[in-house]
């Protein structure tokens, strides 16, 4: 369509400036104890959701969670790079996966099938370009039928901070409704 002179569609709109030299940590509150879960659970969750994810954005290997906090641990990705010649700045397959853990604390609905989607960041600040994100902290914002808000810490295998993201919207989206009769 660019070339047919029409307006172009606008999807995201951001601004880069150079990130302060170190970060902040995320307040995590208190919380009740742990649950856990493994990358079985959360991927059989995800596709209980209508969601199916192929062996190399499986990245989640266990995690553990309560009504406010998420810590999962991932495996590496090792995706091909197409047509592109540098490496990504933060690992797209990385930072959608840590959003996966989010399935395991969805309620279900009786004859909805539904997930959310991102349709927001307040905030994405990188520290460690071409990290290895090795594992993630979600503190839940808020949660409810219609949206998800968080925030979250992307880690490296040495435990430093390699991305946090403050204000991630995630909007309700139902792919299927069916009767429960």
């Amino acid at each position: 369509q660019r070339l047919a002179g029409d307006q172009w569609t606008l999807h995201a709109r951001g601004r880069i400036i150079e990130a302060l030299p170190d970060p902040d940590p995320l307040i995590v509150p208190a919380g009740r104890p742990f649950d856990g879960a493994t990358a079985e659970d959360v991927y059989a969750r995800a596709s209980e959701t209508g969601l199916n994810y192929g062996p190399s954005f499986r990245l989640v290997r266990s995690m553990r969670y309560n009504d406010q906090i998420i810590q999962a641990e991932f495996g590496t990705a090792d995706l091909p790079m197409g047509a592109f010649t540098r490496q990504h700045i933060l690992s797209p397959a990385g930072l959608d996966a840590a959003f996966h853990p989010l399935f395991q604390v969805m309620e279900d609905k009786p004859g909805v099938k539904r997930t959310y989607l991102p349709v927001r960041f307040a905030r994405l600040r990188v520290f460690k370009d071409n990290a290895e994100i090795t594992r993630c902290l979600l503190v839940l914002d808020h949660s409810t039928d219609a949206s998800i808000k968080i925030d979250l810490a992307l880690y490296d295998a040495d435990g430093e901070i390699v991305a946090i993201l403050n204000g991630g919207l995630f909007r309700s989206v139902i792919l299927s409704r069916h009767s429960t009769d």
